[in-house]
């Protein structure tokens, strides 16, 4: 799949966008492909579906986590099976 030319099929004006937003809202759900809308040729914003924006925001933070846990490992922040299993009981 080339996410370039996909993303370029999705770049459309505002003014097309309101002349034509149920078809687009449609597209949307049917596709779960995000729009780029232009304003003066230039990207103002990006409309996706409630469902994708959910899953875009639970991996953004579950990447967050991750990042957070390798950072604490490199620096030495952790404990063992052990200790965690006492601090539990």
């Amino acid at each position: 799949m080339n996410t370039k030319l996909d993303i370029e099929k999705g770049i459309i004006p505002l003014s097309q966008f309101r002349q034509e937003s149920k078809d687009f809202l449609n597209r949307i759900r049917k596709t779960h492909e995000p729009l780029i809308l232009t304003q003066n040729g230039e990207s103002a914003a990006v409309v996706l579906s409630p469902q994708d924006y959910q899953r875009l925001i639970y991996e953004r933070d579950l990447f967050r986590a991750i990042a957070e846990g390798e950072k604490d490992l490199a620096e030495g922040r952790t404990i063992s099976h052990e200790e965690l299993f006492k601090e539990l009981a």
